[in-house]
């Protein structure tokens, strides 16, 4: 009787031991060296991030469908299976993100030795055009830092001269709103000195000449960190962009070879359409650029007349993002580096990147949980 007492784990005991998990998990984040953690709970796949589909899978784990072996970041205290106190630990990461370490590239080990080229990205589209800041008809929910701490690594920018300025603002700066680039570099300058092992692209819609927008970039401390790329030759590696400290990339449609850094973006890449109005409107024929290009941006948006929060509902989830994707790279023989959205926070983006990056892996994994 006494051993049979000992073997059984009542509720009460369940629940002490998911409290003690949640308290070890804290404790665990707030006391380890940075970079010095190696297994992230829950991250199935390697990606640097919990997504939405590995916690339902350790759900269903818990309940006997599925092979924890398959993913063992899952079983935290490797028992063999997955426990309430292992999910609870999963959550956790999903919320905070998991542990920065100091050898993955752009959160994964795997993509280290992938070149630039042959790595997807997340895009927001007009990123500047947000709410946040205060635009009308935005974009976007959030403001550029807070895109980038969600995952977000590839901005796409307008950029004008207002009132002798230069600004990011979309069409008409008076009427949807303007914000200074100068700071919104600076936000991004900040977001490489916390993250030195992330690499940043920046894609502008450019209405002011190289000099000017480098001008700015210098002001705002950037100019350090531009990687130069010739045309023609094959991209670096994402840890060798780290290691020279050149991690961010700056393309725009103007000013063709005027400054080394300033890399006209049809040199390099392709584009979809982007003026769709309806989900049945997307097709994955080129648009502008050269298909043999290594760079390809998937424009995955609906326009009517502009974005809205409704229209990025309708075709920001899979599977129609997913097999989207998956079409436009089969079509076009090329893998979407640049996956372009309204409202990054609805849908699927980051599971659909994950997936591009990681095909077929147990769990594509997304951001944080917000």
């Amino acid at each position: 009787m006494e051993n049979a007492f000992i073997r059984t784990e009542t509720p009460i005991l369940k629940l002490m031991r998911s409290v003690i998990s949640i308290a070890l998990v804290g404790i665990w984040f707030s006391v380890r060296p940075v970079g010095a953690v190696e297994i992230c709970p829950g991250d199935c796949d390697g990606s640097g991030r919990v997504s939405r589909l590995e916690i339902t899978r350790a759900v269903g784990m818990i309940f006997g469908e599925g092979d924890p072996s398959r993913c063992a970041p899952i079983d935290v205290d490797e028992n063999g299976s997955v426990t309430a106190g292992d999910l609870v630990a999963a959550l956790f990461v999903a919320i905070n993100g998991c542990p920065r370490s100091d050898t993955a590239c752009n959160g994964s080990e795997a993509l280290c030795e992938r070149r630039y080229d042959e790595v997807s990205y997340p895009t927001t589209h007009n990123a500047m055009a947000n709410t946040e800041d205060g635009f009308q008809s935005p974009n976007q929910t959030y403001n550029v830092s807070t895109q980038l701490r969600d995952g977000v690594r590839a901005l796409m920018l307008d950029i004008y001269d207002y009132n002798g300025e230069i600004t990011l603002c979309h069409a008409d700066c008076e009427l949807f709103g303007h914000r200074p680039l100068v700071d919104t570099l600076r936000e991004i300058r900040t977001f490489l000195e916390e993250r030195p092992r992330e690499i940043v692209t920046l894609i502008f819609e450019a209405y002011v000449s190289a000099a000017d927008t480098e001008t700015v970039f210098a002001d705002s401390g950037l100019l350090d960190y531009v990687h130069v790329q010739t045309v023609g030759e094959p991209w670096p590696t994402l840890s060798a962009m780290i290691e020279s400290g050149k991690r961010l990339v700056v393309f725009s449609d103007r000013d063709q070879g005027e400054r080394p850094w300033y890399l006209y973006v049809w040199d390099y890449a392709f584009e979809t359409p982007y003026s769709f109005v309806h989900p049945q409107d997307f097709v994955c024929t080129p648009n502008r650029g050269d298909p043999s290009h290594s760079l390809f941006i998937l424009n995955h948006f609906l326009t009517r007349p502009t974005g809205s929060i409704n229209l990025a509902r309708r075709v920001n989830f899979n599977p129609l993002f997913m097999d989207r994707a998956l079409q436009c790279m089969h079509e076009d023989e090329r893998l979407p580096n640049f996956v372009t959205v309204d409202f990054y926070e609805l849908g699927d983006l980051l599971d659909v990147v994950d997936e591009l990056n990681f095909p077929g892996t147990d769990s594509p994994g997304d951001g944080p949980l917000t």
